[in-house]
């Protein structure tokens, strides 16, 4: 009985292990603003590097929901830095740019000066 219960525990705990599975996403994006679910995890790579292939993306946006409200620390005169609430990547603006990779799980507004579609191949999740 206590082997059973062993081979049993095993099989349950190694049928449990997940695995990463990659996809191919496309998106279809037009002319002007657009608005992106990212499904998958793209922080793997730089938005720079993901884009290389659709230069009509000019602008990615991405809201932070939780911004850090705090704007003063020690003095009412001297503001301090917070969360801010947007975070931008703008092709080819390094100084005004804050947002590095995509996370997963969030929306995104795409701007773009023609139709554009690109493909990403991104971490899909796991499965068991």
């Amino acid at each position: 009985m206590k082997k059973f219960l062993l081979a049993s525990f095993f099989s349950l705990a190694l049928g449990s292990v997940a695995q990463a599975q990659w996809q191919n996403i496309t998106y279809s994006l037009k002319a002007g603003w657009n608005s992106i679910y990212l499904h998958g995890d793209a922080n793997h790579d730089t938005i720079d590097n993901i884009l290389v292939g659709s230069p009509t993306v000019q602008e990615i946006w991405r809201w932070n929901p939780n911004p850090n409200p705090a704007q003063f620390r020690t003095s009412s005169v001297l503001p301090s830095a917070s969360t801010p609430e947007w975070s931008v990547w703008i092709r080819g603006n390094a100084t005004q740019t804050t947002l590095g990779s995509l996370v997963g799980q969030t929306a995104y507004l795409v701007k773009c000066s023609a139709p554009a579609t690109f493909t990403g191949t991104l971490p899909a999740g796991t499965a068991s």
